[in-house]
Order: C-alpha cells, then sequence, then structure tokens
C-alpha cells in the first residue's frame, strides 16, 4: 500500500547550471549540490599552484581525476608548533584522495596539467589565504 504525500513534501530531481572562473593557475568550475555540499573542478596548468589557504568552517575531499599534482599540507597545530605537527608534501595521481578538514591548511602544485575534483561543505568565501604567487590578499 503506497502513501500518497501532499505536493511540498514530493522529493524531486532538478538541473542547475555550473560557473567558470578564471584563475592566474588555470580555472575552476563550480556548482551547488544539495544543502552546503558544493564541487569544483579545478583545472591547474603545469608548474602553477593555488594559494596556500585554510577553511575556518568548511571540510574538503580533493580528487585527482586527471594529471598528478603535488600537495603541501598540515594540521590545524602547524603554524603553532611545526616541529610536532610539521607541514607534509606528498604526489598525488589519478584516483588518489587529499581529505581536508577545517583549519587545516593546503595547497595544490600541478606536476603536469591537472584536473582535480574538490567537494566541500559549508561557506564558500570562508578561507584565509596565507600564501599567494600571484599577489593576491
Amino acid at each position: 500500500m503506497s502513501v500518497m504525500k501532499s505536493p511540498k513534501h514530493v522529493k524531486t530531481c532538478w538541473i542547475a547550471p555550473s560557473h567558470i572562473t578564471e584563475k592566474p593557475w588555470g580555472e575552476e568550475r563550480t556548482w551547488h549540490a544539495l544543502g552546503s555540499v558544493k564541487g569544483k573542478i579545478l583545472y591547474i596548468k603545469e608548474g602553477h599552484r593555488n594559494s596556500l589557504k585554510i577553511n575556518r568552517l568548511k571540510e574538503e575531499c580533493l580528487f585527482v581525476l586527471k594529471g598528478k599534482i603535488e600537495v603541501e599540507f598540515g594540521s590545524e597545530l602547524s603554524f603553532e608548533d611545526p616541529i610536532m605537527h610539521p607541514f607534509k608534501t606528498e604526489e598525488l595521481s589519478y584516483g588518489e584522495i587529499l581529505n581536508v578538514q577545517s583549519m587545516c591548511p593546503y595547497r595544490i602544485r600541478a606536476l603536469t596539467d591537472a584536473q582535480v575534483v574538490e567537494i566541500g561543505n559549508g561557506p564558500v568565501a570562508d578561507f584565509i589565504r596565507i600564501e599567494d604567487d600571484y599577489g593576491r590578499e
């Protein structure tokens, strides 16, 4: 026996646009999913890197879709106590993932032309830029 729902409780599907933003290191295609979930595909040109940054509340999962990247990352204590909580550098390629919790610094450098899928929750403009190769504040 099926239960009829009132129209305000019927779940549905919908189509939404994505947006491209040019960046000095390449470009990003962004979209909004359900609730606070947001997605990006970062297209990073070989030899370029994005900012070293920290997200205050947002947590992210970075999936390498194409190419090879180098990630520099730390814990929330890496700036306060770099001896006990040093930065790490790792190379990632197709299918590998970096999970980033809020307040943890990280940066991506493309060793080859690369595409990285970023899925995150939380506010989009929730980051603190620490260092930038392109003079952005």
